[in-house]
């Protein structure tokens, strides 16, 4: 969580903005609840994709996939962002992510076999917490097992559209940061996500931090309203979350999403648009320059 700190305020000094925008990393309830008061893993992930934004910048292909790799360790999401992180200049360095992210899992297919997928196959049964777009298909469809394979469908074209359309290889002009990318990318797995813990949600906020992405803030804040359950735990003895306050949770982050990804389309096309060309060469002749025009050159 400190090593989270420390990159953001590196980042935020190479990306001249001011240092003060940490703290609404480092003193955010649902990060200080979810890390120190609770110890969750997705603190590594929050901090490998940080250092892949960072890795991706400075171009260190290398140590982009390692990192990106360790982050699959502790979820499989993250292998989602590879394909938008791979280009001309590193895809020979890509199959460091597969070796660092499904490596370690290699002694135990040979012990357990597929039972190490078997987190996996449980959540794909039908179990579902905070996710508005499962709630929402399992009203459409009747049962949990098929709105879950209604999102992951839905969820994968969206997924497949989002990276052909915004991938810096083929916008080399109108590109987005790669931070923004990241975190259409998972803001919307998220969306789609059967089960969706306030604890997951922390790992946007220092790329949030970075690219200003408001709705996934508030979500962040809204998100804590998933700890009535404990209540309810406490005095029904039953595990339980309003649909309503599924809404509640969800709305206002949907309708800003769509917002920025409106707003943020319109500059890219606009951006595209330009003319000019991108570099322009000079040669000015000068009188008797021969002497200096190699070290110009």
């Amino acid at each position: 969580d400190l090593l989270v700190v420390f990159l953001l305020v590196l980042e935020l000094l190479d990306r001249r903005l001011p240092v003060r925008l940490s703290l609404l990393y480092a003193l955010h309830p649902l990060v200080l609840t979810s890390y120190a008061g609770q110890g969750h893993p997705d603190v590594i992930i929050a901090l490998a994709l940080l250092a892949v934004t960072m890795a991706y910048r400075r171009q260190k292909w290398i140590l982009m996939f390692v990192v990106l790799g360790l982050a699959i360790q502790v979820r499989i999401y993250p292998i989602l962002l590879l394909p938008v992180l791979i280009n001309r200049k590193n895809w020979k360095h890509a199959g460091w992510t597969l070796l660092c992210g499904f490596g370690p899992l290699i002694p135990f297919l040979f012990r357990g076999g597929v039972n190490v997928l078997n987190p996996l196959i449980e959540m794909s049964h039908g179990w579902s917490f905070n996710s508005l777009m499962h709630t929402l298909f399992r009203h459409l469809v009747g049962t949990d097992i098929e709105a879950t394979f209604l999102c992951l469908f839905v969820f994968l074209v969206i997924w497949g559209y989002t990276i052909w359309k915004l991938h810096p290889a083929r916008n080399s002009r109108g590109s987005m940061d790669i931070c923004t990318i990241m975190i259409i990318l998972l803001g919307t797995m998220f969306l789609f996500s059967p089960v969706v813990y306030s604890w997951f949600i922390t790992v946007l906020i220092p790329l949030v931090i970075l690219r200003a992405f408001l709705s996934v803030y508030v979500l962040s804040l809204t998100i804590s309203g998933t700890y009535i359950v404990g209540g309810y735990l406490q005095l029904t003895g039953n595990w339980h979350f309003p649909q309503h306050a599924v809404f509640v949770v969800w709305a206002p982050f949907l309708l800003m999403f769509l917002f920025e990804l409106h707003r943020l389309s319109v500059s890219r096309q606009l951006s595209c648009k330009s003319t000019g060309a991108g570099k322009i060469s000079i040669i000015l002749p000068v009188y008797n320059e021969q002497k200096h025009i190699q070290r110009c050159i």
